[in-house]
């Protein structure tokens, strides 16, 4: 059964504007599939046991990232001007009272 409905009210470049534009997505996603596999394991792991977990942790050389990240921290101080206004701003949806 042909499938009319999204086609009937368009014209001939229409209908082959979306059928560029659909290959064109199809073609982006195959292409970021194949990226995806360049930089992802085939098989990660994503779960570990208590004992693997230690493992890995007992390898990191804590105290020296910290160092590191102590040693890399820097302070910056922000000064905004003050607003100048002559009272609280009025509240959302209350417009101020006229001034006579």
């Amino acid at each position: 059964m042909p499938i009319l409905r999204p086609l009937i009210g368009m014209d001939k470049l229409e209908i082959t504007e979306r059928g560029q534009a659909a290959r064109h997505l199809r073609d982006l996603d195959r292409a970021r599939r194949r990226l995806l596999h360049l930089f992802t394991p085939a098989h990660p792991f994503t779960r570990m046991r208590p004992d693997e977990v230690r493992a890995a942790e007992s390898r990191l050389e804590v105290e020296r990232l910290v160092a590191a990240g102590v040693e890399g921290a820097t302070v910056e101080t922000f000064e905004f001007p003050r607003r100048r206004c002559p009272g609280p701003p009025p509240a959302l949806g209350v417009s101020p009272a006229p001034r006579m």
